[in-house]
């Protein structure tokens, strides 16, 4: 007996692991066990070529033959006179391949499985949509995540931990050092790897950027990263602004996707960790949607990055909207409900509905299925966006449609039809900036002592002469008294704002202003929208945000964060913010963001910092570096100059 697995593979091996090592379980003993691994498009990080190294010893150990192709047609082509048993796994990889994938199976007859994961709880499915749990032993354990993911990230694995704080207790934690000689805590809960970094240190809104990604690095997407709540910080301030200074570093650490804790606390963890019985509740009966009335149709599942749906929206100018979820992500993130108040303000009828859980596929399905019904029985065209939700809910939703429904997916800049055909054209600059942080549920307001900055030729010219000569104080002084004039700052205020560095604040804020006007004389043509510096605000706060950005830009779908910094070295220092661009442009955007990178001065002499963290960010494809000096080639890429190199550098992003 022969069975055959194909399955996409990225940055993570651990999709395609479980999908291994639930099949090897189920599958009769003395079967002949074969994969077909074919490399997916995503961004190559670091430590991909040594994960897949370890994944394919991985596999082979699990006592299966395997193969690596770079085409997934190739893959599908070959195998459809394979002489026994072809498993698709349609867990690892994007929704465009997913889909190409669940139509296979359906020409074919081959059977097909995802595994949802997002949870300490794992559920198993196939095409039949029935999820069943993971039993404990197909779960990832130890010592899998230490051949998957440690050893690739050249991490040591010490030993069972012989002291953990009270507020950990109820979990079995392991001593694991990375190859930085970083001390971490590590606990697997069920199929879920905790990694708790101890206590809280300085420059807490840097050290969560840093943790969010070394937990990636060490344990893939389902990682957890834990790390103690600041309340030693929360108590030096006065007693007025604790609870200010609370909601600040939890916002923060929201933002970063870190989990808090109360390390003195005992249980304090496993309570904050404690979900719903999950997979047991999926009978739970949801108020059905309110038919449609007019068209077109958009249907879609509500993920993290709420670009794809806006794509979408503004592709087909749908009149009726219908969004699905699950608690826990709109607990945390309340995506419906801030798509539904921007997408209402665009003219549209939006409905939405939460489920327990992405297990929940039958709630799904009887969600969607009458609204598809009743718009084809009106002739309403519906068009369905693939993007969000896990594949256990995307399953769920094809299987709510016709043969021939019009189903799209958001590729980078690009709306496509699926399976394939030619790009939609998407409006992206009929709505701007701050619309879309809106469907991020935050708002970028400009500080008032600012005024109400604008492009201006007068200031933006005394902004450069001041760049050119940053030691002048005249030229500062006379830059300063044009920006009150012209934005209608209020100069007590604005003085006050410059007092205690008035040179260094005047060249900090004459970049930002030279930024945005050439971004904005630059986007203007291209179709796209920036907005000046100001502080991201939670759209439910009265206070000022946590967060402040030298400017946002949208550029043809792709939500960009601006930093600008006086020099290249501190911006990419270890010890600063990583230029605050990391974890902004995971929260607005993922792989929808971007990140927009300009400094007066980019020299970085050899013999003060390792250029490890600039080769690093130069191999990133979501950033643009640029410098005021001019222009440097690297072997991993171009600090370009500004603002000469505009049409160069973004040449790929519009």
């Amino acid at each position: 007996m022969h069975l055959l697995l194909i399955s996409l593979v990225g940055n993570d091996p651990g999709p395609v692991a479980l999908a291994a090592k639930y099949l090897r379980k189920t599958t009769p003993r003395g079967t002949d066990l074969s994969i077909l691994l074919v490399q997916d498009g995503s961004q190559n990080v670091p430590l991909r070529k040594a994960r897949l190294s370890a994944l394919q010893h991985w596999l082979q150990q699990a006592g299966f033959s395997v193969q690596v192709r770079e085409s997934l047609e190739a893959a599908l082509n070959e195998s459809a006179d394979f002489p026994g048993r072809v498993v698709l796994n349609l867990t690892a990889g994007d929704k465009a391949s997913f889909f190409r994938f669940y139509q296979s199976a359906k020409k074919h007859g081959w059977e097909a499985l995802v595994i949802d994961a997002h949870g300490p709880e794992a559920v198993v499915t196939t095409l039949a949509l029935k999820p069943l749990p993971l039993s404990k032993d197909e779960y990832l354990h130890l010592q899998d995540y230490k051949s998957l993911y440690f050893v690739p990230a050249q991490a040591r694995l010490i030993g069972v931990a012989k002291e953990v704080p009270p507020g950990l207790r109820g979990y079995v934690w392991h001593q694991l050092r990375t190859a930085q000689g970083i001390d971490v805590l590590l606990a697997i809960q069920g199929n879920r790897p905790l990694l708790y970094f101890p206590g809280s240190g300085k420059n807490f809104k840097d050290r969560l950027n840093v943790i969010a990604q070394t937990a990636r690095e060490l344990a893939g997407q389902l990682a957890l990263p834990i790390t103690d709540f600041p309340e030693h910080q929360v108590r030096k301030a006065h007693a007025n602004n604790q609870e200010y200074l609370r909601r600040i570093y939890t916002q923060q650490a929201k933002e970063s996707r870190v989990h808090l804790v109360y390390p003195r606390r005992p249980g304090n963890l496993q309570e904050g960790l404690q979900v719903p019985e999950g997979h047991r509740a999926v009978e739970k009966v949801l108020h059905p949607f309110p038919l449609p009335r007019k068209g077109p149709v958009l249907l879609a599942l509500m993920g993290e990055q709420p670009v794809p749906l806006l794509a979408s929206f503004l592709a087909h100018q749908p009149k009726e909207v219908y969004l699905v979820t699950t608690q826990a992500l709109e607990a945390q993130l309340e995506r419906l409900s801030h798509a539904q108040r921007e997408l209402e303000k665009l003219g549209a009828r939006v409905h939405i509905r939460t489920v327990e859980g992405p297990f929940a596929v039958d709630t799904i399905r009887q969600l969607f299925t009458p609204v598809v019904r009743a718009a084809e029985a009106n002739g309403l065209p519906v068009v369905v966006n693939l993007n969000g939700g896990t594949k256990l809910m995307a399953l769920a939703l094809l299987e709510a449609l016709p043969p021939q429904a019009k189903v799209e997916y958001l590729h980078g800049k690009e709306l496509k039809p699926l399976p394939e055909g030619p790009p939609l054209s998407v409006p992206w600059g009929s709505v701007t900036p701050q619309q879309v942080l809106g469907l991020f549920g935050y708002r970028l307001e400009t500080p008032s002592t600012l005024g109400k900055p604008y492009p201006d030729s007068k200031v933006l010219s005394l902004a450069e002469a001041l760049l050119r000569q940053p030691k002048n104080r005249g030229l500062a002084k006379n830059f300063l008294q044009a920006w009150v004039e012209s934005f209608d700052a209020d100069p007590r205020s604005f003085r006050r704002r410059m007092q205690k560095s008035p040179l260094e604040t005047a060249l900090g804020l004459a970049l930002e202003y030279a930024v945005y006007s050439h971004l904005d004389a630059f986007l203007r043509r291209h179709d796209g929208r920036v907005a000046p510096s100001g502080n991201l605000v939670p759209i439910s706060w009265k206070e000022q945000g946590p967060r402040e950005v030298d400017g946002v830009a949208w550029i043809k779908g792709r939500l960009v964060i601006v930093e600008c910094k006086p020099s290249l070295q501190k911006a990419l220092g270890l010890e600063r913010e990583d230029a605050s661009l990391g974890v902004l442009r995971e929260m607005f955007g993922g792989v929808f963001g971007g990140g927009i990178l300009v400094v007066r001065k980019s020299t970085w002499p050899p013999h003060e910092k390792s250029r490890a963290r600039l080769r690093s960010a130069l191999a990133d494809r979501t950033l643009r570096i640029f410098s005021l000096e001019g222009r440097t080639h690297f072997p991993e890429g171009t600090v370009w100059h500004f603002p000469h190199d505009l049409d160069a550098a973004m040449k790929g992003w519009l």
